[in-house]
């Protein structure tokens, strides 16, 4: 059954104690008969006043719609599968700013279910249906702002423009919750944008030191699922050098955002969590800064958000070799992650970093010694592992020069190497003639071939080494033969 509390034509006939009763009306009949039932409100509600000297609500000081001065709002829920709690809004709905400055509002919408929120703006309503709209002005473009500064974002609810004009704007959201994918209900949120003929820049905070995140731009980081800490810095900044005021609101359930030296020039926040195990595909929290400019205070609400990547890593580490020190092999799996990178640590100590990584493994030459390995990947997956790098460790090489001139000093080319169980050198003239080759790292090239000496030149080569663990080891390249 679908109950309706039409659209009322005052304040006195449409309040929230009539909606209220008759919410629990309809809750009370279904009860009784045990069918489900979805609830839809439409009310009425007067706010501000017709003489045009309030900047706030359905007031004659409108610029973006016609006169009207009957807020309506609509509501629809539908608990039949859930029992369920609309969002509140946590900002302020008559955000002041200045003209011609960059903005950012949200509604700040906290949902205690923690459902999934889908946002829009949509025309502003009246008793009768829509307001009307000044010019090219429409629900979803309310704002006379410059070109090409304007930004709304649907899963955050953040809004950005700069304005062209002072102005007092009539800017409607619409709110849809989700709960497992099932649509649960929508409601309203009503706002008067004003826009004044000051100079003072509003206070922004952006994304630093991400932890175990990746940083996908400066208000969004993403990370992997399910059972590690991540952390990061907010550090806000105002341009003309305003105190700034940061209040939170909508953290995910058990993260932190410690904010120190607020109502500073330069407060510092640090969010902390522990993503647990089953998470939703993204959390949104917000950050409210006020500053203390004068005669108009700015105060703007930015979103922040954390994606969850439906995957993991895993990684391994094994001594590989070592050129004159030793060598390390990393080896993840990290689903569809495209780039990787990895953190060597020795005593607590980070003592060697790489990032941007394509493929499944990559070697370096470390010390001997043993290290923590901590990988993350493009969503910020991370796995742990340790490593033992022995002294003597497995190598081969070969010089990329040789004199064979007789003068007992770099005559022969050897392969040098150690550890090495079998082995197979071969060398290449310009022609792909093998003038060389040898399965005995103590036999090496005096530059004969079948007797005779070979010109200067270089000549190309192929090494192929398996160690006493079992590890392949090949390399290619040429060597110069000189006189």
């Amino acid at each position: 059954k679908i109950y309706f509390v039409q659209a009322l034509k005052s304040f006195k006939e449409c309040n929230y104690k009539t909606a209220k009763e008759d919410f629990t009306k309809a809750i009370n009949f279904d009860d009784k008969t045990g069918e489900s039932f979805a609830y839809r409100a439409r009310c009425a509600i007067f706010l501000g006043d017709f003489d045009g000297n309030v900047l706030a609500g359905r007031s004659g000081s409108l610029t973006n719609v016609a006169p009207v001065g009957i807020i309506s709002l609509e509501a629809t829920l539908d608990n039949s599968r859930y029992d369920n709690s609309s969002p509140e809004y946590t900002t302020i709905a008559t955000p002041f700013y200045c003209f011609e400055k960059a903005v950012n509002f949200n509604p700040g919408a906290v949902d205690a279910d923690g459902d999934s929120l889908v946002y829009a703006l949509v025309p502003g309503m009246n008793p009768d249906g829509t307001v009307n709209y000044v010019g090219t002005l429409k629900g979803d473009d309310p704002l006379d702002i410059k070109l090409n500064t304007f930004s709304f974002s649907s899963t955050t609810g953040q809004l950005a423009f700069v304005s062209k004009s002072i102005q007092r704007s009539l800017v409607v959201y619409r709110v849809t919750e989700y709960r497992d994918g099932i649509l649960l209900g929508t409601s309203m949120r009503e706002m008067t944008v004003v826009i004044l003929p000051c100079d003072n820049n509003p206070a922004w905070g952006n994304i630093s030191n991400p932890v175990d995140v990746v940083a996908v731009d400066s208000v969004t980081v993403r990370t992997c699922n399910g059972g590690h800490p991540i952390a990061f810095d907010i550090d806000p900044l105002d341009m003309d050098g305003n105190n700034i005021h940061m209040e939170v609101n909508g953290l995910p359930k058990d993260a932190q955002l410690d904010i120190t030296d607020n109502d500073t020039r330069a407060p510092h926040s640090t969010f902390v969590w522990d993503v647990p195990e089953d998470t939703k595909d993204y959390y949104t929290f917000y950050v409210t800064y006020t500053d203390d400019a004068c005669p108009i205070s700015s105060k703007q609400t930015q979103a922040y958000t954390i994606r969850i990547a439906p995957e993991s890593v895993f990684c391994e580490a094994m001594a590989a070799g070592c050129s004159s020190q030793g060598r390390v092999r990393v080896t993840t799996s990290s689903g569809s992650a495209a780039t990787w990178g990895y953190d060597l640590f020795s005593n607590g100590a980070k003592v060697f970093g790489i990032a941007g990584l394509s493929g499944s493994s990559h070697t370096d030459s470390v010390a001997p010694g043993k290290y923590k390995v901590h990988v993350v990947n493009h969503w910020g997956c991370v796995a742990d592992t340790f490593v033992d790098i022995p002294m003597n460790c497995e190598v081969a090489d070969i010089p990329n020069a040789f004199s064979p001139n007789g003068d007992g000093v770099n005559d022969i080319l050897y392969v040098r190497g150690a550890n090495m169980k079998t082995m197979q050198l071969r060398i290449y003239n310009r022609w792909g003639q093998v003038v060389f080759e040898t399965h005995d790292a103590s036999i090496g090239w005096d530059g004969r071939f079948k007797g005779t000496e070979s010109p200067i030149e270089a000549y190309a080569f192929v090494l192929s080494v398996v160690f006493n663990s079992g590890e392949v080891f090949e390399k290619q390249g040429n060597i110069t033969l000189l006189k």
